[in-house]
């Protein structure tokens, strides 16, 4: 562990020491062009690598993340990003649970002397992690799948006092395993199972359930109510579709839905004391199909939901962060079923002495999933606490060495439910300044 950390430090010294990038904090600078490298390796210890509530298995596990951002300036426009993110996991006994992550990004805001406005976000992902996904779904598993998830939105600054915008949103999810697998029930010993349920593999399980894509467009209005702060009000419409199914299902008893949804809240402007977004809202689904694939009719669920995630800088040096999402998922093509998740989260940065930065965060979140199948019906709800505690130190204005530590507790109530975890690592990264 310690001769990994002490290679990939020679390496960046050796690389960067006796370059202008160095100088210049870590960037290169091409005019308006900055060339961003970072590197980061991290050596984690985790007592449940499965998410199981017995018979938990402890591994290391060394986490390399390589990154190269390209970031241009639109002189007094605005700026586009793009570039890769990478995370490389390699377990000390386990290793075939060996597993990588590969994000390639694009981040364009632009906003002209005129009014106009464009942004565009999109994130193309291939991963085979084991975090579940949007659903939890095989929590604990290396699960092979790419997704790409789409955000754009144009429109008109109308003085300084209003906006009008279009929106259109597209995300789809592609599990590489489109195969039966064996049937029957999960246990609590064999990490093939999704988050200690006990449900029948069948009833929630085959990857080729969890293939679907949605399109999304929508109409927004934002007016300024102080300096940096916008209030804004959106309308959305959005349709989701399972495309690859399974025997008994095909496109007129499938799950697919179509949804409406209302948004509200204020965004802050770049530069002040507050950054992201306080929003709330409702959504109303409607299936297209009245029954599933065992004759079983579709349920209807609407329900509020939020996206909110908001940073505080009370004074140079301590920062406040808040979190609040709410949001509901169909489960699977097959069946009558959703996933509801519920998510609040609350955290202090705070620098001391100009070169440590203490971070402490807890989250709660409260998943219920309810299954309407002829072999099995029901539903479970976790609720499960995270506390985070991390220490860096600044060595350098673009090279950061760390302590941290996880615990998590899902109480679950399903009697085979539930989990207990334990993380902590140390780390090193190499991020160029104004990046971290």
């Amino acid at each position: 562990m310690g001769k990994i950390l002490l290679i990939l430090l020679l390496m960046i010294l050796n690389v960067f020491a006796s370059s202008a990038a160095l100088a210049a904090g870590g960037k290169i600078r091409f005019g308006n062009l900055a060339v961003v490298p970072s590197m980061g390796v991290d050596e984690v210890h985790d007592d449940n690598i499965y998410y199981t509530k017995r018979n938990k298995e402890s591994d290391w596990i060394t986490h390399f993340r390589p990154g190269l951002m390209l970031d241009y300036t639109i002189e007094g426009r605005g700026k586009c990003k793009f570039g890769y993110r990478g995370d490389y996991a390699y377990y000390s006994a386990n290793k075939d649970n060996d597993w990588k992550y590969h994000l390639l990004f694009l981040d364009l805001d632009y906003l002209s002397p005129g009014g106009l406005i464009v942004k565009i976000k999109n994130d193309l992902v291939n991963t085979e992690d084991p975090y579940g996904g949007l659903t939890d779904y095989k929590l604990g598993q290396q699960t092979e799948r790419w997704e790409d998830d789409l955000r754009t939105a144009v429109g008109f600054k109308f003085s300084d006092r209003f906006k009008l915008l279009t929106y259109y949103n597209y995300y789809r999810q592609d599990f590489k395993n489109n195969q039966s697998g064996t049937t029957g029930l999960h246990s609590n010993t064999n990490p093939y199972y999704i988050g200690s349920t006990g449900i029948p593999y069948y009833t929630y399980g085959e990857d080729y359930d969890q293939d679907y894509y949605y399109n999304e467009a929508g109409l927004g209005f934002e007016t300024k109510v102080t300096h940096k702060t916008w209030a804004f009000l959106r309308y959305h419409n959005g349709s989701q579709q399972f495309f690859t199914h399974r025997n008994g299902v095909t496109s007129s008893n499938d799950a697919s839905y179509d949804w409406q949804r209302v948004n509200t809240g204020l965004g802050f402007d770049d530069g002040g004391r507050f950054a992201g977004e306080l929003n709330l809202g409702y959504q109303w689904n409607n299936h297209q199909n009245s029954h599933d694939r065992n004759g079983l009719r579709y349920k209807d669920e609407n329900d509020w939901i939020a996206a909110t995630r908001l940073t505080f800088e009370q004074v140079e040096g301590r920062k406040f962060y808040f979190n609040a999402t709410r949001q509901m998922y169909q489960l699977e093509s097959g069946i009558s079923g959703y996933f509801l998740t519920t998510s609040i989260g609350i955290g202090v940065e705070q620098r001391i002495k100009s070169k440590f930065f203490l971070r402490l965060y807890y989250a709660f979140e409260k998943n219920k999933y309810n299954y309407e199948d002829s072999l099995y019906s029901g539903s479970r709800k976790d609720n499960i606490h995270l506390v985070r505690l991390g220490l860096k130190y600044t060595i350098k204005e673009w090279l950061y060495a760390g302590v941290h530590y996880d615990y998590i507790k899902d109480h679950s109530s399903d009697s085979l439910g539930g989990y207990q975890r334990n993380r902590f690592g140390i780390s090193l990264d190499f991020k160029p300044a104004d990046y971290h």
